[in-house]
């Protein structure tokens, strides 16, 4: 395991005038023991295990302990909580983010879904990672203000995770924002129920589960610059006009 390889890493480092002769790490599915072979304990424990504890305070926190704290502290499903911990640097990417944005559930299903996704694509070592977390907080708050379209925000995304670009700037300069233009939106969403006669009909008739095709249609035609809610609503506003 890398984590038991850091740990030994670490305790040698740490006990190196201590003479340590093997270091043995049995895990447990709730603990780890760490078992150190050396020609002098006393400098390991210290006076009343004060070297102990010492070493405890500053050695990494371990991958069990760390995913019980992703449920506690941060109300992650266990499943969430192991993925976001397989990797240490990912864990810290997801920590950082997280404080930024100040939300731990959208920022893990962000990282779960996005950043997983494009790590496995291109074929990327989780340590390889490198975007910054300010930057991805400054894209999933403007999701949340509805100031880009989710659609738009994953393709940001995929610039700021390879090339760690400024979002905000990107989509100002790109023209990605949501619009916000009443007219615009009524202007297109009469077009596209006049080019769709058949599914109009359908939807007249009670079938809502056309909504959805005409949604599709209305958000691609406005590249998904169009506020969702705002779509839906404005489109059962013209589709009630009709009847």
């Amino acid at each position: 395991l890398v984590e038991d390889y850091n740990i030994r890493t670490f305790l040698k480092k740490k006990l190196y005038a201590a003479g340590v002769s093997k270091i043995e790490i049995e895990r447990a599915s709730d603990r780890v023991k760490v078992i150190i072979y050396t020609a002098k304990p006393g400098v390991v424990i210290g006076k009343g295990g004060a070297e102990i504890e010492k070493i405890k305070a500053e050695q990494p926190e371990l991958r069990e302990v760390k995913q019980a704290r992703y449920q506690e502290e941060y109300g992650l499903p266990a499943y969430d909580a192991g993925i976001l911990t397989e990797s240490r640097h990912l864990a810290g990417l997801f920590e950082e983010t997280a404080a930024i944005y100040g939300n731990a559930k959208k920022t893990a299903n962000w990282f779960m879904g996005e950043v997983l996704r494009l790590t496995k694509d291109k074929a990327m070592d989780p340590e390889q990672v490198s975007f910054s977390p300010k930057h991805l907080a400054d894209l999933l708050v403007m999701v949340e203000k509805s100031e880009v379209s989710p659609q738009n925000a994953k393709k940001v995304f995929e610039k700021v995770f390879e090339e760690d670009i400024d979002p905000v700037a990107y989509i100002e300069e790109h023209g990605l924002k949501i619009v916000e233009d009443t007219g615009l939106l009524e202007e297109t969403i009469n077009r596209i129920l006049d080019a769709n006669p058949g599914p109009l009909s359908e939807l007249l008739g009670g079938k809502d589960k056309v909504m959805g095709f005409f949604v599709g249609q209305i958000m691609k035609e406005m590249k998904g610059k169009a506020n969702p809610a705002s779509v839906r609503e404005t489109l059962m506003k013209e589709v009630e006009k009709r009847k």
